[in-house]
């Protein structure tokens, strides 16, 4: 009877320990604050969806989801933020209420939720109005999920526009991972494609710019999938995207050939390289989309994408800057070509050709998966950057 006691022992203790990996199944709320221009944006991000209330008191705002929440992230609160000063978690029965202290009198501008993953945005503005004498202002019902329409079987969740006229904010960014399927583009010595490395690319940065931001994003692409360039323009079109980003990774004949360049559209090409660049991207994806009018086409969406040029332009310089610092090479400087993809988006749009995959060195750092990390921070930074010239009111 002893030795049948002690075979049963440990099979009870091992039951009652947590699983592997257990702690990283635990609820996780990530929360995020950034001043744009004329409004501070609030994210509160998870896993999971979950319903929330909102209670605003005096200067504080309290938002309450319905579980408790073990895993709280407030790592991307901004430190000096004009209306937010602090953001703390308390569990109170099955709920957790975050508690946004606010600085100064301020009113909630919009409030929308964002799925994939599961995101609840607010943000506030300063207000001139006096606050009420007592109590809790309002009690905000938990919100429906906000669904734009169906306009493209890829699109996801976009919040409404902003209500305030001649404020500068991105609500959509459409985010190109060139080639894919069959079309592999370009191709390294050590078998690295250039399919992959841009779907990597676009994934990471979909998730800083959602994360950091909390704008909407959408992949072209989101799996190694061949989307011809009208598909990829229709998409970017159909969404109401305000910048559209072609990611790619460049190739030649020559090994030595290295560094990051970055195009913005236009029927006349910088040179003799980029021409042929443009008229190779062209023929890689959906090469049967050539049409007898494809002249005259051309010609309409460049005129289309000449109220573009200035803030491509702008877009490109930010970006190239960035990549310039990270990958040590001197500047190729932006370029213009003739790309059909960035001609046929009605929007600011850039085509980056991150490095060469046929230079060792650069495919050496593209085969890391912490150097695409570096890669779409810096294009992230152009991004801001671009941003910030809006913000600022003053275009260079």
């Amino acid at each position: 009877m002893h030795q049948i006691s002690r075979l049963f022992i440990p099979i009870i203790i091992l039951a009652l320990l947590p699983c592997p990996g257990q702690a990283a199944q635990d609820p996780l709320v990530k929360v995020r604050s950034f001043d744009h221009r004329d409004f501070t944006r609030v994210v509160f991000e998870s896993e999971f969806p979950f319903q929330h209330e909102i209670t605003e008191k005096r200067q504080t705002i309290l938002f309450s989801i319905d579980r408790r929440i073990d895993r709280f992230d407030a790592g991307g609160i901004q430190d000096d933020s004009i209306l937010v000063d602090s953001i703390s978690a308390t569990k109170r029965n099955r709920q957790t209420v975050f508690e946004i202290k606010v600085r100064s009198r301020y009113r909630i501008q919009n409030r929308f939720v964002l799925n994939n993953p599961h995101r609840v945005v607010i943000d506030l503005v300063e207000s001139t109005q006096t606050a009420p004498a007592s109590g809790d202002r309002s009690t905000e019902r938990p919100e429906p999920p906000y669904n734009p329409p169906a306009e493209s079987a890829r699109s996801r969740e976009t919040p409404p526009p902003a209500s305030k006229t001649g404020q500068f904010t991105l609500q959509t960014v459409c985010i190109d991972p060139g080639h894919g399927g069959n079309d592999i583009g370009a191709e390294g010595q050590s078998g690295l494609l250039e399919k992959d490395l841009t779907l990597a690319i676009g994934r990471k940065l979909r998730d800083m710019i959602t994360q950091r931001r909390g704008i909407n994003v959408i992949l072209t692409r989101d799996g190694d999938d061949e989307i011809s360039l009208n598909q990829r323009a229709a998409i970017a079109n159909n969404n109401r995207a305000e910048l559209f980003i072609s990611i790619h990774i460049n190739g030649s004949y020559r090994q030595s050939v290295r560094g990051p360049e970055i195009y913005f559209a236009s029927l006349k090409a910088t040179d003799a390289q980029a021409f042929d660049l443009a008229q190779r991207e062209n023929l890689a994806t959906g090469s049967g989309e050539n049409q007898p009018d494809d002249t005259l086409n051309m010609i309409l969406w460049n005129m289309a994408q000449t109220q573009h040029i200035k803030e491509s332009s702008l877009l490109a310089e930010a970006v190239q800057e960035e990549l310039n610092v990270l990958l040590d090479t001197v500047n190729r400087g932006v370029k213009q070509a003739p790309f059909r993809v960035l001609m046929r988006a009605n929007m600011p749009s850039v085509l980056i050709e991150v490095a060469f995959i046929t230079n060792p060195a650069e495919e050496k750092k593209l085969s890391r998966n912490s150097f695409l990390d570096q890669v779409a921070a810096a294009i992230y930074r152009g991004i801001e950057k671009y941003m910030s010239y809006h913000s600022r009111g003053s275009l260079p």
